[in-house]
């Protein structure tokens, strides 16, 4: 099975949801009864052969989406020409956070700039603080999902366990680099950027 998002943030936005694509006639039967309240495929009625949910995509969205498919290289090209750009500017601040990057057999979504601080005396939090108060919206990085998120407590792992996962999780942030910012709004994230991590040197 393959999947994808159609959160507001992503490369291709429906409103909501997403969508999950197999070559399995087995997986794709249970797929279609999951998304449909658990109902027996084919069948129309109230016959709820295991449990589901109401997955189903509905007409608003997809008149939103499809026409965003047409875009997608479009899109695609914007954001990373976007990211690249703000990689470029930011490129003296490398002794402070990780970026972005890229390996070469490897193909980045330019979904968000992400930052990663080389050491926790730069404080995340307080940067996470003077970005907003900049009008610039951001959010922590993932981290450790089994450690750093409660609903995953059930799993029983142990704060520790994950450390690289933790420290992103801990240090690190990210904001949109989406297709509608201009060079002006790069600039702009890119010299906030710099002044905040200016106090430290």
């Amino acid at each position: 099975m393959a999947t994808f998002s159609y959160y507001a943030a992503h490369l291709v936005c429906w409103g909501e949801g997403g969508m999950v694509s197999t070559n399995n006639d087995e997986i794709a039967g249970l797929l279609k009864s999951i998304k449909s309240h658990g109902r027996k495929e084919g069948s129309l009625y109230f016959d709820h052969i295991r449990l589901g949910s109401n997955f189903k995509m509905n007409d608003l969205e997809a008149s939103i989406g499809l026409p965003q498919i047409e875009d997608f290289w479009k899109t695609f090209n914007t954001r990373k020409d976007n990211l690249y750009y703000l990689l470029k500017k930011t490129k003296d601040l490398k002794n402070f956070a990780y970026f972005n990057s890229e390996q070469v057999n490897e193909v980045v979504c330019p979904h968000a700039f992400s930052i990663t601080l080389k050491d926790s005396k730069y404080d995340s939090s307080k940067l996470y603080k003077f970005l907003e108060d900049n009008s610039v919206k951001c959010k922590r990085n993932f981290g450790s999902m089994p450690t750093q998120h409660k609903a995953f407590e059930f799993l029983e792992h142990k704060l520790g366990e994950f450390p690289e996962a933790e420290y992103v999780g801990d240090n690190g942030l990210h904001f949109g680099i989406h297709q509608y910012l201009s060079k002006e709004d790069l600039n702009y994230v890119s010299d906030l950027l710099h002044e905040y991590f200016g106090a430290f040197n």
